[in-house]
């Protein structure tokens, strides 16, 4: 009887330790939504988790942190090993980055390892890299025209290339009618000369470049694009062909609204810049982890997100496998 009853306070001594190990880790206080989608997880982002935000009973967080979905990827020897690289802490503390890597572009379920080919590509290094890309990117009206299908189509065509001919031209989009897109009349594109873009100088932006070019004449008549032209940041980047390629190369990311806001997130250039960064991509760990289904799921849940933002994750994963061991006892 005392053997049974010494094995009881010890099983019960053993899940008090892993219970306050969680509780000096704060994971009761922070949100239990399960979806994965970015703007919901915006409030906790950057440590910002105020008290009375969300309810959480200690129960729940047991729950979770036994969960089939979190076990399933704790045990996996690829992401205790990365989820212990600096690297991966900051990219969990840019704002949506983690929810957008778990997204499918339309690719089968692999759209996650397509998003960290790109990331680590040499190309999209050179474009993030490029200062008038990094400012042209900022502008809404630039994302909108970035994620357009007919700009995507324009800007993988010859017609595209000739279009940056032309603005090399007295007579190109950047000085219609003799008078320059950044500064036409000394004033301002949109009523340069009291005119407009389209007519400034009297001479439309079809004139400017004149193509039959389908997706082109398709653009001529788009606010966003036209809006575009007036940023002399995005003129000097759409000259870049790092960028034309990489748009033309990843179609699907750049059509993804979540994806271009990451872009313009000045966390997130800094991280995919630094060499830290680029080091654990090219491991062959995170390129296993990242093609793996348990992975792709978990980190595309919420309560994930903001515990691998806000808690040491290596610490999460021994105190689940405590708690599990003493719930099997």
């Amino acid at each position: 009887m005392a053997v049974k009853r010494n094995t009881v306070v010890a099983g019960a001594v053993a899940f008090a330790v892993a219970l306050a190990v969680a509780a000096y880790m704060g994971f009761f206080g922070y949100p239990p939504n399960s979806s994965g989608t970015i703007g919901a997880a915006k409030r906790y982002q950057n440590g910002q988790i105020a008290n009375g935000d969300v309810q959480l009973t200690d129960a729940q967080m047991q729950a979770f942190i036994q969960s089939d979905l979190f076990h399933a990827i704790a045990t996996n020897p690829d992401f205790q090993k990365i989820i212990k690289d600096p690297a991966y802490k900051k990219t969990a503390n840019v704002e949506g980055m983690l929810a957008v890597s778990a997204q499918d572009y339309g690719k089968g379920g692999t759209g996650n390892h397509d998003f960290n080919q790109l990331v680590a590509s040499e190309d999209f290094q050179k474009m993030n890299k490029n200062h008038d890309y990094k400012n042209a990117i900022k502008d809404e009206k630039v994302q909108n025209l970035v994620a357009n299908a007919d700009f995507q189509e324009w800007v993988a065509s010859a017609d595209y290339q000739q279009f940056l001919a032309d603005c090399a031209k007295n007579t190109s989009i950047k000085d219609a009618g003799k008078t320059t897109i950044k500064d036409a009349g000394k004033t301002t594109i949109k009523d340069a000369g009291k005119t407009t873009i389209k007519d400034a100088g009297k001479t439309t932006i079809k004139d400017a470049h004149k193509s039959t070019n389908a997706e082109w004449l398709a653009l001529t008549s788009n606010a966003d694009m036209l809006e575009a032209l007036s940023n002399a940041d995005f003129l000097e980047a759409a000259a870049s062909t790092d960028m034309s390629k990489v748009i033309k190369e990843n179609k699907q990311l750049f059509a993804n609204q979540d994806f271009m806001g990451l872009l313009a997130n000045e966390d997130f250039q800094n991280l995919v810049a630094s060499e830290d960064f680029q080091e654990m991509v090219a491991s062959a760990e995170y390129k296993n982890l990242t093609s793996n289904k348990d992975y792709r799921n978990i980190v595309a849940n919420e309560d994930f997100q903001n515990l691998a933002a806000h808690q040491d994750l290596a610490a999460a994963v021994a105190a689940s496998e405590d708690m599990l061991k003493n719930k099997d006892k």
